[in-house]
Formats: structure tokens, sequence, C-alpha cells
């Protein structure tokens, strides 16, 4: 537990915290501000904003995140423990509090053996049924989402409800994260979708 920690927390201090002030020596937090497109180009942006935010566009960004926490998962079942590999990726997905609900989640499992995560775990496979807000600096989902082939007896067709926000650039050092968006709230088997203030 302090080992897992202590990896997290020493990365989120080097990400200089939630303030942009960090005085000498520290980094300024950076916030991506997804933007809507413009001309089409050569090498289109596939995740830029679209004028109109629709399920399309939030199964692509859904999709990718899901990508990129399904790594870190592979990461911590193949070495049995929460690595700075681990936290990395985990960091370029959630923003906080988020965050910091995922490391304790993780923080019980490897406490638990990981035992009942596949080996390898797979992605979360994820559906996004509504869109319930659609704003330039705020996604709001509902999502179906199988677990399926992440661990064993897990949940084929679970409600959930992500709120994304924009990308803190400060917490993606490697750029792991292909879209602007981070999740900043993630709510699974419950019909009360968050609210909109949220936002």
């Amino acid at each position: 537990m302090s080992r897992a920690l202590g990896v997290l927390l020493a990365l989120l201090l080097a990400f200089g915290g939630c303030n942009g002030d960090d005085g000498e020596g520290g980094s300024e937090r950076t916030t991506t501000v997804p933007t809507a497109s413009t001309t089409t180009t050569a090498h289109a942006d596939p995740y830029a904003i679209p004028a109109v935010i629709d399920e399309a566009y939030a199964q692509k960004v859904v999709n990718e995140l899901d990508r990129i926490d399904g790594a870190a998962t592979r990461i911590v079942v193949s070495e049995g423990r929460f690595t700075e590999d681990a936290a990395t990726h985990v960091a370029a997905v959630y923003l906080q509090p988020e965050l910091d609900e995922q490391l304790r989640l993780w923080t019980d499992d490897v406490r638990d053996g990981l035992e009942e995560y596949l080996a390898p775990p797979g992605d979360v496979r994820s559906t996004v049924t509504r869109v319930l807000v659609a704003k330039p600096g705020c996604i709001q989902v509902e999502v179906d989402r199988d677990f399926s082939d992440v661990a064993r007896d897990a949940d084929k067709s679970a409600l959930s409800f992500m709120t994304l926000l924009p990308k803190n650039g400060s917490q993606d050092r490697r750029s792991l994260n292909a879209t602007p968006w981070m999740v900043a709230a993630a709510v699974t088997n419950t019909t009360a979708p968050p609210p909109h203030d949220a936002c």
C-alpha cells in the first residue's frame, strides 16, 4: 500500500499539484482546451473536437482512454504491483478527484493479490449510449461497460456515467493520451447520472 501511494504521490508532486503557480523550479500546470475543428488537412487530428459533439465522437475518445487504462492494468497484473509505469498511464487518463479514487482501487486490488484479474487482461469495452452534456469544455456520457475481458466473473453490462474535462497536459508527460480529454468522474452501476453542474 505504501509503495503504491508513494509512486503516484511522487508523480503528482512532479506534476505540480493542482496549482499553476509552483514557484522556482516548479512545473506550471498546462491545460489542453479542445477547439473546434476547421478545414480538413492531410493529417487532421482525429480527436479534434467537432462542431457537434455526438455519440460517435464521444465513443472514439472513450475507446482511446480505455486503451490507455487497459495498458495500465496489464502492467500491474504483469508486475504484480502498482509500478511507476502503471502510474504514468493512469495519470494520463484521470483528473482529480477521480485520480485519487483510481489509486485507492488499485491499492485495494494489489493488496488482495490481483486474484480476480485475467492474465493477461484485456481492455474494458465501453459503448456510449447517450451524450448527456456536450460542451467545448465538458462532455458527460452514459456508457454501457463490459469488464469481462479484464477480470473473472466481471460484469458484461454495467451502466456507467463519465464526465470528461479538458486534458491536464502536465499529467501526461509521455504523451500517452492522444485526446484532448481526461476522465474527471466515472460512476458505475448506478441509475443516477452525475450532476450537470459538474461541467
